[in-house]
């Protein structure tokens, strides 16, 4: 292959070549083009500006509904030649519409071709119209579809998000600057565009990005993690490279990582087979630096994940300029909250004037997460029209038998067409049944699982208060007369004299501590009456607790010297860097 291309080298003055992969041609051959040029897929203002150009040369006239802008906005990520795709569809539609107008004219009077509803109709039945480019986009989208999907902007509104509003803040904060402002990041300011949704599973996370798309119509890719997942070594990574060009190219979008813990899991996993896990998550990484800050532009991408599980996703994922921004979406605490749910999920329904929402939401336990909702009202919904099918059912009855044995029964699709009246047509929704469906609902994630969640809400937007107030509940600590003072050494050095002094006074402990330091030293321990504090159960069970029959606390504190052993009784909750380091102890 080297020689061939050498070969046209000598005997060419330029040699062209083009190619969808440039990462797949071999090094050698690349190297003997000099200059490489990236076409990317065009922008909106560059898609109408092709737009224009190709109805200009096909000669196609436009009815004055048809917007080029509008057009564009639609064709996000669809090169050139997907656009001259889009206007030849157009015209086939708009034959097809006309051919259906010869049909029908042709029914009610003499053979009526095209070309005399062309005709009689003037320059306007010869215009492509909005709905001729509406079904050319749809089925160009169909065309431009595959196994990572194909960007779309989703007809999910605010309405259909019931509650939630604290996360509608956050959002729109993050999204809403950049694109109203993008002049403040084109200036050096880089924009946070990661948003991370975790929570109960069913409490709205796929919806709510869906929203989020619809609201500020942005494009909208859905991404799966087996999507990502190649059987040949590259291909995955490949995968998730082309996904973030896909992402850039139809900016403004929205990329959605559902179920992210799947995708980037924890690196180093034993059981990763290959690595292939730990390659897709560097290579995200690094597509959501680039998102953040980079020179190609990462302006008008933002990047959503969800899941049910935080705890087990990489952790550097949840840095500063990745998904900085975590939301929890939990379940609803209050019943304002609940008939806000029920309110948007109910705003289609046919309900009986005598329906309370609110005293149907009065009855509802705290557990319901937003499918249980959604469960709720299809079943009431189920059971209303159940129960207007028996009624019908009754009527057609009713009618059979008060006819002649001789005429023909009359069929359910008769009935309507002839029969039915408005009150048979329409389904109509009572309280009662929203309070059987709530009798017969299971919830789908129960009290003890919340309870996890919650703890695990609490570890992740806690961690970082914690280490904040540490250093000010240790001052506080000495002020109230607990002081812990340690000199055995460090680690490296623990081979000399020591000496290990604490001394509490009303302190409050759970578990046991030891200290350890080799060499000659001794152990001096006070102790004054205290009280076992509220720790988890998780660490009761790790260290023990030990309570006196005379409500004092006893926590053991050993030195090991060249003689033996020095203990003695403290109770003293040990400060950080009072603990031996050696795991063995614990």
């Amino acid at each position: 292959m080297v020689t061939a291309v050498k070969e046209v080298l000598e005997s060419s003055r330029v040699l062209i070549a083009t190619t969808t992969e440039v990462d797949k041609i071999p090094d050698g051959v690349r190297g003997l083009f000099t200059h490489e040029l990236e076409m990317n897929a065009p922008d909106e203002g560059e898609r109408e500006g092709i737009l224009r150009t190709i109805i200009e040369n096909q000669g196609v006239s436009l009815a004055p509904e048809v917007e080029f802008s509008s057009v564009a906005l639609k064709t996000a990520a669809l090169v050139a030649g997907d656009l001259v795709d889009v206007v030849e569809r157009a015209v086939v539609a708009q034959r097809s519409r006309l051919e259906a107008l010869s049909e029908s004219a042709s029914r009610n009077s003499s053979n009526v071709t095209v070309r005399d509803i062309q005709v009689a109709g003037g320059s306007s039945a010869r215009c492509l119209t909005k709905n001729d480019f509406d079904i050319a986009v749809d089925a160009a989208r169909k065309n431009f579809a595959d196994a990572i999907g194909a960007p779309k902007i989703p007809n999910v509104t605010w309405d259909d998000v019931g509650g939630l509003n604290n996360v509608k803040e956050a959002v729109t904060e993050t999204i809403q600057l950049p694109l109203e402002r993008p002049e403040l990041f084109a200036k050096g300011m880089k924009k946070r565009s990661g948003i991370l949704f975790y929570g109960p599973p069913g409490t709205g996370k796929t919806l709510l990005a869906k929203a989020i798309a619809t609201e500020y119509s942005l494009n909208f890719f859905s991404v799966k993690g087996p999507e990502l997942l190649n059987m040949y070594i590259g291909e995955s990574e490949a995968n998730v490279r082309r996904v973030f060009q896909r992402a850039r190219d139809a900016r403004p979008c929205v990329v959605f990582f559902d179920e992210l813990d799947s995708v980037a899991p924890k690196r180093g996993n034993q059981g990763d087979s290959g690595g292939v896990m730990d390659r897709i998550v560097s290579q995200l990484l690094a597509e959501l630096d680039g998102m953040s800050g980079g020179d190609d532009g990462g302006g008008g991408v933002f990047v959503i994940g969800a899941t049910n599980r935080p705890d087990l996703l990489d952790q550097a994922l949840l840095r500063p300029g990745r998904f900085d921004k975590m939301l929890y979406l939990g379940v609803s605490d209050t019943h304002e909250k609940q008939l806000t749910i029920m309110e948007a999920l109910t705003r289609k329904f046919t309900l009986h004037p005598s329906v309370s929402l609110s005293a149907v939401a009065e009855q509802l336990p705290f557990t319901y997460t937003g499918a249980d909702f959604y469960a709720l009202c299809s079943d009431a919904m189920l059971k209303a029209v159940t129960r207007q099918a028996a009624a019908v059912d009754a009527k057609i009855r009713a009618i059979n038998d008060s006819n002649s044995r001789s005429a023909p029964p009359i069929s359910t699709a008769n009935f309507f067409d002839h029969h039915a009246t408005a009150e048979d047509v329409a389904v109509m929704v009572t309280e009662q049944d929203f309070l059987d469906a709530h009798r017969e609902l299971i919830p789908s994630v129960s009290a003890g699982e919340l309870a996890h969640y919650e703890s695990v809400r609490a570890a992740f937007e806690g961690g970082r208060d914690k280490q904040q107030q540490q250093p000010q509940q240790q001052q506080q600590q000495q002020h109230n007369g607990v002081d812990v003072v340690a000199d055995v050494g460090h680690k490296n050095n623990n081979k000399g004299k020591g000496k290990a002094v604490a001394s509490s006074t009303n302190a409050s402990t759970t578990g046991s501590s030891s200290t350890s330091s080799k060499g000659k030293g001794k152990a001096v321990a006070t102790t004054a009456p205290a009280t076992a504090s509220d720790d988890d159960d998780d660490e009761e069970d790790q260290y023990g607790s030990y309570q006196n029959p005379n409500g004092r606390s006893s926590t053991m504190a050993m030195m090991k010297g060249k003689g033996g052993n020095a203990t003695g009784a403290a109770g003293a909750k040990f400060q950080d860097g009072t603990a031996s380091d050696d795991e063995n102890l614990y």
